[in-house]
């Protein structure tokens, strides 16, 4: 018996996949989503944090999960890299995705620059929504400035004159404001 298995070792090494190898594709599998054409940034945070959570750290195996996660009609965007071994990465994967449904640099910034409608919406969710907007393409002293000039009067004064320049700071003082001021006067 103790032959066999020995000789079993040497027959499959490097052909048997680990233990961990084995819950990578059992586990993970049910808890990736469908891919986000809307947002792949996120999509990917996700799948990563998924990964994490499973030990996962092959990137042939992140790839592999990922493909079944992804429509036909994205699936045309990324062939060359599925059908070609020698381009199989998770690395090549996730620029391609990211580079062909990401957004430019440019075209967040021309969204940041339209006035953000506050609506019912406090100047702490307003807040949230710029910065997840402007990702890693804008730096915060751009986005506190277009905060502020996209609040109504009754903010700016009150947050031009205390003297904190940290964004979260001004977004608590902020919100605490529109919690006691009258709702009568729209946010924008």
């Amino acid at each position: 018996m103790a032959g066999d298995s020995e000789t079993e070792k040497e027959e499959t090494k490097g052909q048997r996949m680990d233990s961990q190898e084995i819950n990578a594709y059992q586990s993970p599998v049910s808890r990736i989503p469908r891919f986000w054409r809307n947002n792949p940034v996120l999509w990917f945070a996700t799948c990563e944090a998924v990964f994490s959570t499973s030990k996962v750290t092959s990137c042939t195996i992140k790839f592999q999960l990922l493909i079944p996660n992804i429509d036909q009609d994205v699936s045309i965007h990324v062939q060359d890299l599925i059908t070609d071994p020698l381009k199989q990465s998770y690395e090549n994967l996730k620029a391609r995705l990211l580079q062909t449904y990401g957004e430019s640099g440019n075209l967040i910034i021309k969204k940041l620059l339209k006035d953000i409608p506050l609506g019912d919406q406090s100047p702490s969710h307003i807040l949230r929504r710029m910065q997840q907007l402007a990702g890693d393409c804008v730096n915060a002293e751009f986005i506190r400035t277009l905060w502020l000039k996209n609040l109504t009067t009754r903010f700016q004064p009150i947050l031009a004159a205390t003297e904190h320049t940290d964004v979260e700071r001004l977004a608590a003082i902020a919100y605490k404001i529109h919690e006691v001021s009258a709702p009568t006067e729209p946010m924008v």
